[in-house]
């Protein structure tokens, strides 16, 4: 309030409950309120995010880097090709989207292209703010990879195991185990 000119005394003024019928303290009181209110839904909002898992980072920096340069599209596709969550595939699918419409990707176009859709373009602005200032490296990028792989292979496991615990067919249970066998030795 101070950056639109109203003095200390008129911003202790604006959040007092006192009555009052001067103008410039009703004025200034609205816009109190108005910033009150828009600070503490930001404040909710941060209280509200849960902590992201190590998926969901690893994910949202795949993405970031997808939207920084389109030989992490092409990378993503051949090494990953899919995310487990519906809104990060979507998200994905239209950055591939749109780098292939445009030949190339750009930030604030991709944005904007995304306005419209709400889910995605709130994600969109997620990923931007956790990477704002984050350097680009292909390593990094390789790693992020490879641990959402890591991850997708021991739900896979999981999976099997329980596959396992429920099967009554004692070959059908020889395969399954082969098969955890298998998935376990890609893990290490």
């Amino acid at each position: 309030m101070r950056k639109q000119g109203y003095s200390d005394e008129l911003i202790e003024q604006s959040n007092a409950h006192n009555e009052t019928d001067d103008t410039e303290i009703l004025e200034a009181r609205e816009t109190f309120n108005k910033y009150n209110e828009k600070f503490e839904k930001e404040i909710k909002e941060e209280i509200i995010r849960p902590k992201m898992s190590k998926y969901q980072k690893a994910s949202h920096k795949v993405l970031y880097y997808m939207l920084m340069d389109t030989k992490y599209i092409s990378i993503y596709k051949n090494a990953l090709g899919y995310f487990k969550e519906r809104i990060e595939r979507v998200l994905a699918s239209e950055i591939e989207y749109f780098a292939k419409e445009n030949n190339n990707i750009d930030v604030a176009d991709f944005t904007t292209y995304m306005m419209d859709r709400e889910d995605e373009y709130e994600l969109l602005q997620i990923i931007l703010s956790e990477n704002g200032n984050t350097s680009i490296s292909d390593d990094e990028f390789e790693s992020c990879v490879k641990a959402i792989l890591n991850i997708y292979k021991k739900e896979e496991i999981e999976k099997l195991k329980s596959k396992i615990a429920e099967e009554l067919d004692q070959s059908e249970k020889e395969k399954l185990l082969e098969k955890l066998i298998d998935l376990k030795r890609k893990c290490e």
